[in-house]
């Protein structure tokens, strides 16, 4: 990822949350219920703030190796190709194996996923911590990409087994506030550790996992083991590497769009995703359910996480390029001027949650999201080389409450759709999803802006930079539109499809809602 994306890098996992069984989905959603069932021992708002700090664990590791990569770079001396695979390496291990990581929580237990990624997660920092090399470093990375996949998986796994009678879009919105607090607080600590040295930001993360190794068997509960009898993995392989592939491509198509390599990898990436749905479709050892793709409620989640994750990419690193490019901020500055996004993030997680707890519309609430992030971006559409930073704020804070409130909607359909056999599996996508969807971000408004900025001397011009930040943030204003808009229509019509399910009565709809639980739509 760019340095100067390094803010986005540090959130862009933030919010991966879960809606389990609403009333009424399907066949399929039946056998949700069971699983998701209350257990005997209550499980209180300690629990959400575990799993709150799992998640944001994972989320600000990939942010904290950027704001270390220069350091790091310089001391071991590497640069390009090297530097460029060392940002990126962790984040492309995650999304290879996060839905595998997923379909073995099923198999064998959350809590156990859990520690297994706690495990790895601080060995994978502290190998870069102790590295001599670059290759001992990308073997680091790696590793703490698996255990990144193995705690989303497992936090966003555990909501509906400690949801107990509240609301389980309640606990989401709890979950996805304190998923921002604590990012942002490993954050700060991370940076500041990283200002003494680099090794020393490598710290923050294995003590952090350390405590939560301690924690997390006195706060959450264990699973039941659901999911196939075999492990998938020749399903799984071909998922991983087709995942891998496309956002490689992806990535390249910022700056190497007409290229061999580019082509390659998207046509081989789109290939083996096609043929992992194949294979899912046919295997009796199926590790994720392809059916669901026939579901309007999961396309339009599915639609949902690329678009937000688009939305932030395009926000945050081009808001920052802007900044250092016209305004001349220093890359410091702009790592405190999004705090503004942040914190609009939290406070929209938490009244997301509650709103959708008290039966609130989700088709309103995501319209309303995407509303709110289109305005942020015209709201910075008619920029001059005269404007300051601060006035970039009413953006930052309208993109961090809009794209929060879709996430939220968008995290309660996911665990909603899910079957029981297959919940861990299923909520994992949900991160390949957001990767793709920032990466198409970064990809886009890079290139938009750079058709029409030249350098002179290596510098942007500003007087070309700015009617090209313009032009570029009409355009992700027009693709939130379009995607809001469909979005909302699948979702609505997925809803109502649920309802009537519903009102048909048991035998064509058997499950209830969870205890104290909203009917979904």
């Amino acid at each position: 990822m760019p340095s100067n994306a390094r803010g986005g890098a540090i959130y862009r996992s933030l919010i991966r949350h879960h809606e389990s069984n609403s009333g009424n989905l399907s066949a399929m959603s039946s056998e949700n219920a069971a699983a998701s069932a209350t257990p005997a021992r209550t499980f209180g708002f300690v629990s959400v703030l575990v799993i709150g700090i799992l998640a944001a664990t994972q989320s600000a590791d990939p942010g904290i190796t950027s704001v270390a990569m220069p350091s790091i770079a310089k001391d071991l001396g590497f640069s390009g190709a090297g530097l460029s695979l060392a940002v990126s390496i962790g984040t492309l291990s995650l999304a290879a194996t996060v839905i595998a990581i997923g379909a073995l929580a099923d198999r064998i237990g959350v809590r156990r996923v859990i520690m297994i990624g706690l495990v790895l997660e601080a060995l994978g920092n502290l190998i870069v911590a102790v590295s001599p090399s670059l290759a001992v470093l990308l073997l680091g990375r790696v590793v703490a990409g698996v255990g990144m996949g193995a705690l989303f998986a497992g936090a966003f796994s555990m909501v509906p087994a400690i949801a107990g009678k509240r609301t389980i879009a309640a606990v989401i919105g709890q979950w996805t506030g304190l998923l921002y607090i604590f990012t942002i607080i490993f954050s700060i600590i991370g940076s500041a550790l990283i200002g003494i040295s680099w090794r020393a930001g490598f710290i923050l993360i294995p003590v952090v996992c350390l405590i939560m190794m301690l924690v997390v068997p006195k706060t959450l509960p264990e699973t039941p083991r659901r999911g196939s009898s075999k492990f998938d993995f020749l399903g799984l392989s071909t998922l991983g590497l087709g995942m891998v592939l496309v956002l490689v491509a992806v990535s390249l198509a910022a700056t190497s769009l007409g290229s061999p390599t580019f082509w390659i990898c998207l046509i081989i990436g789109i290939i083996m995703l096609g043929l992992f749905a194949v294979i899912e479709k046919k295997s009796p050892n199926a590790a994720f359910p392809i059916e669901l793709f026939k579901s309007p409620v999961f396309v339009a989640a599915v639609l949902a996480g690329i678009l937000w994750n688009f939305g932030e990419s395009g926000m945050l690193l081009q808001a920052s390029n802007f900044w250092q490019h016209v305004v001349g901020v220093s890359p410091s500055v702009v790592g405190v001027a999004i705090a503004p996004l942040l914190i609009a993030g939290i406070i929209a997680g938490f009244a997301a949650g509650a709103l959708l707890g008290r039966g609130m519309s989700p088709v309103l609430i995501q319209a309303i999201g995407f509303i709110l992030m289109i305005l942020g971006f015209l709201s910075v559409a008619f920029t001059t080389v005269d404007t300051k930073l601060v006035a970039f704020f009413p953006a930052l804070i309208l993109v961090g409450l809009g794209m929060v409130a879709v996430a939220v909607v968008q995290a309660r359909e996911y665990v909603a759709e899910a079957p029981a056999k297959y919940l861990s599996a299923v909520v994992s996508s949900r991160t390949s999803v957001g990767q793709l969807g920032y990466s198409l971000g970064v990809a886009l408004t890079s290139t938009l802006i750079a058709l029409g900025v030249s350098e002179e001397g290596g510098d942007v011009v500003p007087s070309e930079f700015v009617p090209a930040f313009n032009s570029t943030m009409l355009i992700v204003a027009g693709i939130l539109a379009v995607g809001g808009v469909i979005t909302a229509i699948l979702l609505s019509i997925g809803l109502k499809r649920r309802k009537t399910l519903a009102l048909a009565g048991p035998s064509d709809a058997p499950l209830e809602p969870s205890s104290g639980e909203q009917p979904l739509g």
